[in-house]
C-alpha cells in the first residue's frame, strides 16, 4: 500500500525550518499555535503573526495594543 495521501507527520520534515506560511500550507495547525502564542512580530508577505521573526519571511514589529480599563 502506497502512503501518498497522508498528511505529513511531524517527523517527517524538520519544522523549525519552515516559515508560517509553509506550516498552513501543509495543514500544521498545531504547530502554528505553538508558534503565536505571545505574538511579537507580523510578516509583511502574508500577515501571520509569530513569536519570534525566524518564522517569517518578512517580519515586522507588531504594535502592541493600549488596554483601555474602566478602573485604571
Amino acid at each position: 500500500m502506497t502512503q501518498q495521501n497522508q498528511k505529513p507527520s511531524a517527523g517527517d520534515d524538520d519544522l523549525s525550518q519552515l516559515h508560517m506560511c509553509e506550516l498552513k500550507a501543509r495543514g500544521l495547525i498545531e504547530e502554528i499555535d505553538r508558534r503565536s502564542t505571545e505574538p511579537t512580530v507580523v510578516c509583511g508577505k502574508c500577515n501571520a503573526r509569530a513569536n519570534k521573526p525566524e518564522h517569517l519571511h518578512n517580519p515586522r514589529p507588531l504594535k502592541k495594543k493600549t488596554i483601555d480599563s474602566l478602573w485604571g
